[in-house]
């Protein structure tokens, strides 16, 4: 009995938004556990030992559906955040804006349809942010401008239509981008590698693009010796694709009828 009312205050503290002490921290990386919130109920108060030599916070069997500044506030010396799959569904302007020494976000796996321009503002430092697996539909221009240090950008697998190269306008040091399986009708890989000039690799498989532009973008990737092909595929889609030298996209003739009006509305050509 008294075991089981331990149980029910845990529970309880957890879901009401008290202080929340780690499951687990050793040598500044910390991970926290069983933390249940809902978007009515959402506030809660990370707390540890020494939080001003915490580097690392993790989470694990966790619902934190509205992402704030609680953790930033109280661990603003992280240098690696990892949030994956934790159900956040909307993320505040501020939530990072105390952690300008990150040098990893991960957001993977979440249900994030929308991130305000000054998420990221301030975060120089951050060299990989991992925003795959989302409902993300568009990315604003702005919202990379200060991520001057930013290696690694993974964006696959939401239901982006349309990425502007002018988002990548300050992130010369990119590397390597992932934008595969999402419902691009095209990408103008010219004007990103004039951008960054660094870039090794640029996975952009399994999208709305057509054949042809896929074909005539490649062989420009593959001159400047830029990786493009990626064989972890998501989408299912409700019309015929094609498949060329591995890469998947959309024959002329399908791209035309379903996607010219669409292209057009938003100056895109196939």
């Amino acid at each position: 009995m008294k075991l089981k009312l331990i149980i029910l205050a845990f529970i309880i503290s957890t879901c009401s938004g008290d202080s929340i002490n780690p499951q687990r921290c050793r040598l500044g990386a910390c991970t926290f556990s069983g933390i249940n919130l809902t978007l009515s109920d959402y506030e809660w108060q990370p707390t540890a030992d020494n939080q001003e030599s915490v580097y690392n916070i993790d989470f694990e069997s966790s619902v934190i559906p509205i992402l704030y500044d609680n953790i930033c506030n109280t661990f603003s010396k992280l240098e690696y955040l990892l949030m994956d799959s934790i159900k956040i569904e909307e993320v505040a302007e501020n939530a990072f804006h105390r952690c300008t020494n990150l040098k990893t976000l991960n957001l993977f796996d979440n249900r994030i349809k929308k991130l305000h321009p000054n998420t990221f503002k301030g975060l120089t430092n951050l060299e990989k942010i991992w925003l795959n697996s989302n409902k993300l539909t568009e990315l604003d221009d702005n919202l990379f401008e200060d991520l001057h240090n930013l290696r690694v950008l993974s964006l696959s697998g939401n239901d982006i239509t349309h990425f502007a190269p002018e988002i990548l306008r300050n992130n010369r040091n990119l590397e390597t981008i992932w934008l595969h399986s999402n419902d691009l009708l095209n990408l103008d890989v010219e004007k990103i590698v004039e951008f960054c000039p660094n870039l090794t690799d640029l996975y952009w498989n399994d999208n709305q693009v057509s054949c042809s532009r896929a074909g005539e973008a490649n062989i420009f990737l593959n001159s400047k010796n830029i990786e493009f092909k990626d064989y972890i595929l998501f989408k299912s889609r409700n019309y015929t694709t094609d498949t060329i030298d591995g890469f998947k996209c959309v024959p002329d003739s399908t791209w035309n009828t379903l996607f010219s009006k669409k292209g057009e509305e938003i100056g895109l050509e196939k």
